[in-house]
């Protein structure tokens, strides 16, 4: 089961390819991410992003997540976090998260 489970909409058609490049540039292993793309029948493409119970440092998830959703969001992704609903920016990230990291 998953602690945190974000939704990356994007109004713009995603280059996959491209996007998958900056991704692995990150160099994520504790941070879950895949695609969900209007072809199979949604509205837009969007990513889907979740930390399951079985990370192995708070401080990483934190420092991973905070960079993937810098990138997302200066690519024009709006970010939803799945448990509250909560709109997310690089200024509530810790809020946002820090409660859901036993």
């Amino acid at each position: 089961m998953a602690l945190i489970t974000i939704l990356a909409r994007s109004s713009h058609i995603i280059g996959w390819q491209n996007l998958s490049y900056k991704i692995v540039e990150l160099n994520i292993d504790e941070v879950e991410v895949f695609p969900i793309p209007r072809e199979l029948g949604f509205e837009c493409d969007a990513l889907g992003i979740a930390v399951s119970r079985n990370f192995k440092n708070k401080e990483n998830v934190l420092f991973e997540i905070s960079r993937l959703i810098v990138l997302l969001i200066s690519m024009g992704f709006e970010l939803t976090e799945l448990y509250n609903g909560e709109l997310i920016d690089d200024q509530n990230l810790g809020r946002i998260f820090l409660p859901l990291l036993p």
